[in-house]
């Protein structure tokens, strides 16, 4: 049984008719000796994405093999391909539209992914499936006719994919610039020039300068403060990935790229810093409660108390009563840290004292990079 999967993407071809087009869909690793992750992971991660990405409604069907006994004229295929660079540390991708009657849709986007960990790097290659897939769908969208615009229409295309730059639209400015790219019969290659100096450099830097600018670090927007910071990351990756013969440019995003890091050692603090002031609050609220019963609470009626939110937004990880001392891992369950809290029995004043066991002199790392 073939595994088929419908296609949303805007095919501007001339010959598109209601019966949609049956496309082979055609995955290749190309590793040499190099496997950042296992083949299956890297699969499942770029194609599967990828294909979840142009499947959401359409006219293409995916298929895994050619059908026999069919009308094929209506056939197209797919490429998937993976590029694993181990002396780069990049990963690249495209992803090649093949229809009938029409020219070669492609997409392509390259990743450097050096010191990632295993689930920072399956992150990564996700992200890439994901977005070279919407730049193929953008350039399908942008596109008037199949074949390559004429000589003549060049300038428009470039003055335009200039405008949405500066309007901020950067997919579609991409899209363009990378038709510019993409006409190899162009006359003028000065145009061709800047265009692919933008797609490799231009567009992404630009990108990653704006979103910098809107960034407030701040631990009550910290989902969307981390989610910017990993947002300018694969926009830097991108630069050093796409200009690895560069070496200004290769200093300059490692520039960029250390000074990332100490912002994300800022938010960190930031967010720990404050929830620092709520778990003192919560030792606070521990003690009153334990010092009106007299004693140690059971685990159960702990925990039902923690469970209801009585002590705030935290979570109750461990129980563990030693002589006098209790021993509670308490987790923060906005930022998913854990704490080491203790409490002591104070028979003669007929109470229980709590306090941190944990150092807070260093901030912790925030969770591994999403790349979403």
């Amino acid at each position: 049984m073939r595994s088929v999967f419908v296609v949303a993407m805007i095919v501007v071809c001339a010959t598109v008719e209601a019966k949609p087009y049956t496309v082979v869909a055609k995955p290749t690793i190309f590793n040499g000796d190099w496997y950042p992750l296992p083949p299956a992971d890297m699969r499942a991660a770029v194609v599967d994405t990828a294909l979840a990405e142009i499947t959401k409604s359409g006219q293409l069907i995916i298929v895994d093999h050619a059908p026999t006994g069919v009308d094929s004229t209506n056939d197209g295929s797919i490429s998937l391909d993976i590029f694993l660079l181990n002396s780069e540390q990049v990963v690249a991708v495209t992803i090649t539209l093949q229809l009938p009657g029409c020219a070669n849709y492609t997409s392509t986007l390259s990743l450097n992914v050096r010191g990632m960990d295993h689930q920072e790097l399956y992150n990564a290659f996700e992200f890439v499936g994901r977005e070279t897939a919407n730049r193929l769908i953008t350039k399908t969208a942008v596109a008037k006719t199949c074949a390559p615009p004429p000589n003549d229409e060049v300038i428009q295309i470039f003055n335009r994919a200039q405008e949405l730059k500066r309007l901020k639209r950067y997919a579609e400015s991409r899209a363009l610039f990378a038709m510019v790219v993409d006409n190899s019969a162009l006359e003028n290659s000065r145009f061709r020039d800047l265009a692919d100096v933008e797609v490799r450099y231009g567009l992404l830097v630009q990108q990653a300068a704006d979103i910098a600018a809107e960034t407030i670090l701040s631990a009550a927007q910290f989902d969307a403060s981390a989610s910017s910071l990993d947002h300018r990351e694969h926009l830097y990756r991108q630069i050093l990935a796409n200009n690895v013969s560069d070496s200004d440019v290769m200093l300059r995003v490692n520039t960029l790229l250390e000074e990332l890091k100490k912002a994300r050692t800022r938010l960190a603090q930031i967010a720990l810093d404050e929830v620092k002031v709520a778990l003192s609050m919560t030792i606070r609220e521990l003690a009153e409660v334990f010092s009106d019963h007299g004693d140690f609470l059971v685990e159960e009626t702990l925990r039902q108390m923690f469970s209801e939110r009585q002590f705030g937004a935290f979570g109750l990880n461990k129980y563990l009563i030693k002589g006098d001392q209790l021993e509670l891992a308490l987790n923060d369950m906005t930022f998913g840290v854990e704490f080491s809290v203790v409490g002591t029995r104070d028979r003669e004043n007929n109470r229980v004292d709590f306090k941190l066991a944990d150092d807070w002199t260093a901030p912790r790392a925030l969770p591994a990079r999403s790349f979403h």
